[in-house]
């Protein structure tokens, strides 16, 4: 799902304007190294950003969270390695979604053995 996202990503990316369509003021860019999305449409608008946020919530929401309690006075526009903060929420939601489906297949796991084990 997440090689669907970054696939996604790269092809509908357009390269990093600070006012793209003249004076305006980018809406919610994610930046990765140079190319973004998000310059002129909300995020929402883009059906592969909904699809994996929506089956990624939990996540999101934890990543969401901690950005909320330790990092709230990091502005939007902060750029670190040509990433910028939006993209660095993506990344770590992507890490976090790793966890958190290899412990749900872990647990799945052992509540199987112990079934059998039950029988």
């Amino acid at each position: 799902m997440w090689l669907f996202f970054w696939i996604c990503f790269a092809l509908v990316a357009e390269p990093f304007n600070p006012h793209p369509q003249g004076a305006h003021v980018p809406v919610s860019p994610i930046t990765v190294w140079g190319y973004s999305i998000g310059l002129v449409d909300q995020l929402e608008d883009y059906l592969f950003v909904k699809v994996v946020f929506t089956l990624e919530m939990p996540s999101a929401l934890l990543v969401g969270l901690v950005r909320n309690l330790f990092f709230k006075n990091v502005t939007r526009d902060w750029m670190f390695a040509g990433i910028d903060l939006g993209a660095y929420v993506i990344i770590l939601t992507m890490i976090v979604s790793f966890l958190q489906w290899y412990a749900i297949g872990r647990t799945l796991k052992l509540l199987i053995l112990v079934l059998k084990r039950a029988r």
